[in-house]
């Protein structure tokens, strides 16, 4: 069985053969906000990203 992600973070414990891009967390601390989760308004998902402030960069 093989496991694939769109985002794979380097400290995580959990091991995959495919990804489209490979972050590490302690470093980028972006915000992701895929289409799927985007059905929200701006301001809710501004709002749900500043309730943990060492997300954003």
């Amino acid at each position: 069985m093989r496991f694939a992600m769109l985002i794979d973070n380097v400290s995580s414990a959990e091991r995959i053969e495919y990804c489209a891009r490979t972050i590490d967390r302690a470093v980028t601390k972006d915000w992701f906000v895929f289409p799927w989760e985007a059905v929200a308004p701006d301001a809710a998902i501004a709002q749900d990203a500043a309730e943990v402030p060492d997300r954003i960069a």
